[in-house]
């Protein structure tokens, strides 16, 4: 809500220095990173580091007023102070200020101590920060340290630090975000103009690697620089060769190439982990009240070429809260993980303890031979606030009409909440607001404030309440643009005085770009969960001015194997890539989500049980792998895994090893049995050979190559079908023959 955040509203002006106060001491201000400020952009935190260097036996710091520019920034409700201090008040725009004021609650900062502020500004009036011809350099209008907040309190000196304000936008993206050795990563950087005239010859240059694995750069940037008008984005392709297992991260930062005086911040790209065998943490949410559930989801996959058994998934959890199980790990055991394959796996956990409490996850896989790297993955970060939001969607379209945003708010404080405002950004036209049962929905203010307040059904503490807003139409943009929400809580005990209880900075990104995804067959009806059925997809992008050529889209799956990270799309806008399911015996679900500059897109696709054995082939153990026609007495070895999670108590006589060449137009066909002196029984993740009963090759075979077929039948199961991925060739035979052109002459 856009009103003062004080307490008692006659302090709102009585700012001003006496003269003549007495200095204490000194102080330093610094900033511990580059706060990326960027034009077009809406929200930044400066991480302030603010030092008493008045050395021993001096005062120690007790009152802090730190000031920006109101033309460019404001101070933003949701900020909060470190340990040991308050925010007194926060103002912006009366009089034409914007400030934050901190308090030390006992001690404050003593001589050669340094206590850190995270000071969150957005843009003026709760919009962008401004464009300008070139990158800008900003500073404090005012930093006022004192020793307390009496107008007597002596004050300290000290030179504030200055930033810079970005002309140039960029984004990293790299796919596939797990891989093998030896196989290509595609980086995309994605630059955006956000000054207000043309910047010639931008291009992001050479990229950095960081991590403990490598890459070797092959090509880029395509094209090697590009003009950009006020607004517009150039994609800029990389492309490089995974190297040594470990994780990569890639960085850079773009400028034109006639002045430099447009720049961009160090972009950093997702991480991408290389290795045979792969684990990415994942956790939802990460701000929660005491006893609100989270997700940990571990994703697996196999990127080698051999087949990985009896996966076992564990994690281990840190921090100051409490994480008690509920459920999982679902599954808990993977017979075997096919080369390719994906596998998610799933914990449940109650989140308890005291505001400012953190939690995190590290995990793992193991299997007979493997770990999976990185060991551990870690997930983010956690905490456990007083006050939580969440808005859904968090990305919609450009121009989007008659769009309703739902913002859950979470009570982990220590009064039940009676009143919640949402500030609405500019642009955004508000057709209707709707709160929980019993409260009542207002509207007031240019931007719009949504006013939700009820006297008898309160939202209790450890409870929550939804708030939804429709609008009739939001800005149409160029260029992914984040749009900021500030939701503002008042519980029974503060109500109706300011400030609020709490505040909560929540933002929805506009994007012109949008992903479609389909599939063939289309879902419903599902496929078979055998290892080898598979769904074709296509993405579809379109961007401002319709279809995107040449867009690298990140692809990933919850379960089975893509065919591709990280297809190209082709002139009409169309990524093409397939999702083989895994082997089976109850039914799998896969989502499978694409990805380019924040749009996203998500498909369901289903494959049913698998009812034969979960016998896989182990490629490259099948022998001989060549024979002649007419060959006699042949006799074929191969090896299967158990890639199931029960023990396979035996194979039947009627199991069979078979290739043919019919599929050539010959009529020849090769069958051998089991022969019953193999192993009885196969455990999971365990492998055994098989033996077949020599048999001869017809004479007639034409050659050629072809790929054998098992069937396997235990005499309980259903019996089913195997592929043999590896060929048998038949050489020395009859060759097919073609016939281009029949002609018959009668003479």
């Amino acid at each position: 809500m856009r009103r003062l955040s004080a307490v008692g509203m006659g302090f709102a002006l009585s700012l001003l220095l006496l003269s003549g106060t007495a200095v204490a001491g000194t102080y330093s201000m610094s900033l511990l990173q580059d706060p990326m400020v960027v034009m077009g952009d809406s929200t930044a935190s400066l991480a302030l580091s603010i030092t008493n260097t008045s050395g021993g036996g001096g005062a120690s710091i007790g009152w802090i007023r730190i000031d920006v520019d109101p033309t460019i920034y404001y101070v933003s409700n949701s900020n909060t102070a470190p340990v040991g201090w308050n925010v007194r008040r926060i103002w912006n725009a009366g009089a034409g200020q914007s400030y934050i004021i901190y308090e030390a609650i006992s001690g404050g900062i003593p001589p050669n101590g340094s206590v850190v502020f995270n000071l969150v500004v957005t843009g003026a009036n709760d919009g962008p920060f401004p464009a300008d011809v070139n990158d800008m350099t900003d500073a404090f209008d005012r930093v006022d340290v004192r020793t307390s907040s009496s107008r007597r309190a002596e004050r300290f000196t000290g030179t504030p630090p200055t930033w810079k304000r970005y002309g140039l936008k960029i984004q990293l993206f790299a796919a596939p975000s797990a891989l093998g050795t030896g196989q290509n990563i595609g980086v995309s950087a994605a630059v955006t103009n956000r000054t207000t005239v043309t910047q010639m010859q931008v291009s992001p240059g050479s990229l950095s690697l960081s991590g403990s694995g490598s890459a070797i750069y092959s090509t880029g940037p395509v094209p090697p620089n590009s003009d950009l008008a006020p607004g517009n984005l150039q994609v800029f392709s990389y492309n490089y060769t995974s190297g040594l297992s470990g994780t990569v991260v890639f960085s850079g930062s773009a400028a034109d190439g006639t002045t430099g005086m447009a720049t961009s911040p160090t972009g950093r790209s997702n991480t991408v982990i290389i290795g045979d065998f792969t684990a990415i943490m994942a956790l939802v949410p990460l701000k929660v009240a005491d006893g609100q559930q989270v997700t940990a989801t571990m994703t697996l996959t196999n990127n080698g070429t051999d087949y990985i058994a009896s996966v076992v998934p564990s994690v281990t959890t840190s921090g100051t809260a409490g994480l008690a199980i509920v459920s999982g790990p679902t599954p808990s055991l993977i017979g075997a993980m096919a080369p390719g394959t994906n596998q998610e796996i799933r914990w449940v956990y109650t989140a308890t303890g005291n505001v400012g409490d953190t939690y995190r996850l590290s995990g793992r896989a193991t299997s007979s031979t493997l770990t999976s790297i990185p060991d551990p993955a870690v997930s983010p970060w956690g905490v456990i606030s007083a006050y939580s939001a969440v808005v859904s969607p968090d990305i919609v379209a450009s121009g989007a009409v008659n769009l309703s945003l739902v913002f859950t708010v979470f009570n982990n404080g220590s009064y039940p909440l009676r009143e919640v405002t949402i500030d609405t950004p500019a642009g955004w036209n508000l057709q209707t607001a709707s709160g929980p049962p019993g409260w009542s929905a207002n509207t007031f203010g240019n931007p719009v404030t949504a006013l939700f307040f009820t006297w008898g059904s309160t939202i209790p503490v450890g409870g929550s309440g939804s708030f939804t807003l429709t609008f009739s139409s939001i800005p149409t943009v160029s260029n992914p643009a984040k749009f900021n929400f500030l939701v503002s809580m008042w519980d029974t005990r503060t109500w109706p005085f300011s400030p609020s209880t709490g505040a909560v900075e929540t933002s929805v990104t506009v994007n012109p770009y949008s992903i479609t995804l389909s599939s063939t067959p289309l879902a419903p009806p599902s496929l078979i969960a055998d290892g080898t059925q598979s769904y074709a997809i296509v993405a579809t992008v379109n961007g401002p001015s319709g279809p995107v050529a040449g867009a690298p889209i990140l692809f990933t799956t919850t379960a089975g194997s893509l065919a591709s990270g990280a297809p190209v799309t082709d002139a009409s806008g169309q990524a093409l890539n397939s999702l083989t399911g895994p082997l089976s015996s109850s039914s799998v679900t896969a989502t499978v989500t694409a990805q380019y500059l924040g749009a996203t897109a998500n498909i369901v696709l289903t494959f049913d049980p698998y009812t034969g054995l979960l016998l896989d082939y182990l490629p490259g153990t099948m022998g001989p792998t060549s024979v002649s026609p007419g060959d006699a007495s042949v006799v074929f070895v191969l090896d299967v895994i158990n890639t199931g999670t029960t023990t396979v108590p035996g194979l039947a006589s009627s199991t069979s090893f078979s290739f043919s060449d019919t599929g050539a137009g010959g009529t020849s066909t090769f069958t051998a049995l089991l022969d019953n002196s193999n192993p009885t029984f196969i455990a999971p993740g365990a492998t055994a050979t098989l033996t077949f009963l020599a048999r001869n090759v017809d004479s007639a075979f034409l050659s050629g190559s072809y790929f054998p077929v098992l069937f396997l039948d235990d005499g309980f199961s259903t019996p089913g079908t195997r592929p043999v991925t590896d060929p048998v060739t038949v050489s020395g035979g009859v060759a097919p023959i073609t016939i281009i052109r029949w002609r018959e002459s009668i003479q």
